[in-house]
C-alpha cells in the first residue's frame, strides 16, 4: 500500500525543483521526474542490470521523497494556491513510469529489488504524512 502512495504522487503531479516558486514549477518538476526515471528504467533489461543501479534507484527514491515533502510543504504555506490542471502529456508521462515499473517487477525478483530500493524513501514520506495528519488535528480539531 506505501508503495502505491508514491505513485499516487507522481500521478498527480506535486512534486517540486530545487528552487520552485509555484505550484506549476512542482507540476512540471514531476512530469520531468516521471520522464527521467522512465529513461533510467528503460536501460535495465536483467536482473543483473536491475541490480547493478539498485543503488541509484534508491537515491533517486530519496530524491523523489524529497520533492514530494518539499511541495506538501509549500502546499501548507501557500493553501490559496491553485493546483495546476494536468494535460494528456503529463498523465502520459506518469503511465509510461508506470509501464517501465510494471515491465521491471516482471523481472526474476525484479519485484523486490524495487521494493527494497523503496522502502526507506516510503517510510520517511509516511512518517512525514503522519506527522503532517497529526498537526492538522491537533490545530483543527473536529467541534460538534
Amino acid at each position: 500500500m506505501k508503495k502505491c502512495l508514491l505513485f499516487l504522487y507522481l500521478s498527480f503531479g506535486f512534486i517540486c525543483g530545487c528552487s520552485p516558486n509555484s505550484s506549476d514549477d512542482f507540476h512540471h518538476e514531476g512530469e520531468s521526474f516521471c520522464h527521467a526515471l522512465r529513461n533510467d528504467l528503460k536501460k535495465i533489461h536483467t536482473r543483473e542490470d536491475l541490480q547493478r543501479v539498485a543503488p541509484d534507484l534508491k537515491k533517486k527514491f530519496n530524491s523523489l521523497v524529497d520533492l514530494i515533502i518539499a511541495s506538501r510543504i509549500y502546499q501548507q504555506k501557500h493553501p490559496n494556491e491553485e493546483a495546476p490542471e494536468f494535460n494528456d502529456s503529463e498523465e502520459t508521462a506518469s503511465m509510461l513510469l508506470l509501464e517501465e515499473l510494471q515491465r521491471i517487477y516482471t523481472l526474476e525478483g525484479g519485484r523486490e529489488v524495487v521494493e527494497n530500493a523503496q522502502r526507506e524513501a516510503l517510510i520517511r514520506l509516511d512518517g512525514f504524512e503522519r506527522n503532517l495528519e497529526h498537526q492538522k488535528q491537533i490545530f483543527s480539531p473536529n467541534i460538534p
